[in-house]
């Protein structure tokens, strides 16, 4: 059986975006806590000015050439420090309500989930919501009927736990506002799109048994749960050849 254990709790930090055209540092809300942050080469400020200067350091996935499945993500930068796993996303920002972050825990390729990316299985994933929405309730559920402006993104994290009888169970191990993250509030780069940034302290993940490298995918969804953004990616004709689909992977100081 594969056993993980829960996340250390750490004070949630949601950082207010700069201008619009990335040009300038916003405030931060660290709900009244006063916590040390160790300093890192990104800064969670909105200004995405700091990820072009990591140059080659920084793991990189784009939207290949070819007509994908889901293009709404744009652009995923992943970087870790000895403090921070960093990730950057560019996207349309059109019906977006959730950005997902699947984890391939053991780094392991052969093991976990391979729905997502055929060539690597992942173990954990964090979800939380980057847009509000104005919601009405429809017969006896809530639904999303209007979207109204971008949040900073304070997810939930969950692990897949494999049982000795065979059954896998999704199990929330740390709740969103309880704290795991610092984020940037969507804001507007060019064409209409959207960016992010977020770093997640690295002393929480322990219960991921860190490894010498990290491994991670992402999802956008939209107001309905469906899949609207997905990197890394291949192209669909690179798909039917039989082509296997690899998640990011960042070597940890």
């Amino acid at each position: 059986m594969k056993k993980f254990f829960a996340f250390v709790a750490m004070a949630a930090m949601l950082v207010a975006c700069g201008e619009p055209d990335n040009g300038g540092n916003g405030g931060t809300n660290n709900g009244g806590g006063n916590y040390d942050i160790p300093a890192s080469e990104i800064t969670i400020d909105g200004n995405f000015s700091d990820w072009d200067a990591l140059g080659d350091k920084a793991s990189i996935a784009t939207l290949p050439e070819g007509a994908v499945t889901y293009s709404q993500l744009k652009t995923l930068k992943l970087y870790a420090d000895e403090s921070f796993i960093h990730f950057f996303c560019e996207f349309d920002p059109a019906n977006t309500l959730v950005f997902v972050p699947y984890f391939d825990i053991d780094s392991d390729g052969f093991t976990g989930n391979t729905s997502k990316w055929s060539g690597s299985g992942y173990e954990g994933k964090a979800e939380g919501e980057i847009w509000t929405w104005r919601t009405e309730m429809e017969y006896d559920r809530e639904v999303c009927v209007e979207q109204l402006e971008p949040k900073a993104w304070d997810p939930s994290f969950y692990l897949y736990n494999e049982h000795d009888d065979g059954t896998t169970t999704t199990d929330c191990v740390f709740e969103s506002g309880t704290g795991a993250v610092i984020s940037s509030v969507p804001c507007t780069t060019k064409d209409g799109l959207y960016a992010f940034e977020v770093s997640i302290l690295r002393s929480i993940l322990y219960a991921y048994n860190l490894g010498e490298t990290f491994t991670m995918g992402m999802y956008q969804y939209n107001q309905n749960w469906a899949c609207i953004g997905q990197l890394p990616c291949i192209t669909d004709a690179d798909k039917s050849a039989g082509e296997l689909e690899y998640m990011l992977t960042v070597t940890l100081p």
